[in-house]
């Protein structure tokens, strides 16, 4: 009997000693990835111009924002901003929650469903976030330029130190509540029928 109870204290111990990594594995990664990023997101749109005109924009460029809900959450929410050289609209703008699970990244658009998907062949450190939406083709690769862990106190040219607080200002300046977009550059020719991602042409 107190073999049995050894035996069960240390399969219990190793449980948990795969339980407390696998949730640090999951704060580490989501630590990487929350900040400020930069690079090819995979963005496009389809916009209806009526009589069955539909076109398809590329995005160039997105800057995409991961923000905790607290100090080393594995969830939070975010916010994109994709831009575009051609089209009705050249800029976007959407909001979205996060959740790191395992190797797993799910990102959920509550207004745009199209968008929502789940990253999980990718690699990711704290400088470059590279892999594919879902199971497809769609590729993205962002460099960071701001980490919301980053709090390395610097001075300035007057000689006062203080810390870097420009990434939280610049995501809580934001509106959450809602998605928007620019103003169209002809509004009274169609609207948008879709949102996705792509890979890289």
């Amino acid at each position: 009997m107190k073999r049995m109870n050894k035996f069960y204290a240390w399969m219990l111990g190793l449980v948990s000693v795969f339980a407390f990594t696998a949730c640090d594995d999951d704060v580490d990664r989501a630590m990487a990835l929350s900040g400020d990023w930069t690079g090819y997101y995979g963005s496009w749109y389809a916009y209806d111009y009526g009589h069955g005109d539909i076109v398809e924009y590329d995005s160039y460029k997105s800057d995409v924002v991961f923000y905790p809900d607290y100090d080393y959450a594995t969830h939070g929410y975010g916010i994109q901003l994709d831009y575009y050289k051609k089209g009705p609209y050249r800029q976007q703008y959407f909001r979205f929650y996060w959740d790191v699970k395992g190797r797993d990244i799910y990102l959920t658009y509550p207004h745009n469903h199209d968008l929502d998907t789940v990253i999980y062949d990718y690699t990711l450190s704290n400088y470059h976030f590279t892999g594919y939406f879902g199971d497809s083709d769609d590729f993205f690769d962002m460099t960071k330029i701001t980490s919301y862990y980053d709090w390395s106190p610097y001075y300035d040219d007057w000689g006062y130190w203080y810390y870097d607080d420009w990434y939280y200002g610049y995501a809580k300046t934001r509106n959450l509540n809602k998605d928007s977009v620019e103003i169209p550059l002809k509004p009274e020719e169609g609207k948008i029928v879709k949102y996705g991602h792509r890979i890289k042409k």
